[in-house]
């Protein structure tokens, strides 16, 4: 966890995180969605936050996938809300879990 907070910055507010396991899948045909299939139960990891602005949850989503820790970061809802009284963009990720297990360079 502190590894993810360590990637926000300043633009970023998580405020929902949690865990889940993906049971195994059976293959897609190619063509179909690019998510990978787990070939058994694998983790996922969901976070919830806001952004000031697009910008910083693209640069957010972009740090985490760097991290190495994910075979993929995926945007599941972007929306605009309200937020500290000011206008912000709500936003909720899946991490699916078995990345490279490092940083990239």
């Amino acid at each position: 966890m502190a590894l993810l907070a360590n990637k926000i910055g300043g633009d970023v507010v998580l405020n929902d995180c949690r865990m889940e396991r993906l049971e195994a899948q059976a293959p897609r045909p190619s063509g179909a969605d690019e998510t990978p299939s787990p070939d058994k139960a694998s983790l996922v990891l969901e976070l919830g936050g806001f952004a000031k602005a697009q910008a910083g949850r693209v640069d957010y989503v972009l740090r985490l996938e760097n991290l190495g820790l994910f075979q993929k970061v995926r945007l599941v809802k972007t929306s605009r809300e309200r937020y500290l009284n000011q206008e912000a963009v709500l936003f909720r990720l899946e991490c699916l879990l078995g990345g490279s297990g490092g940083t990239k360079s």
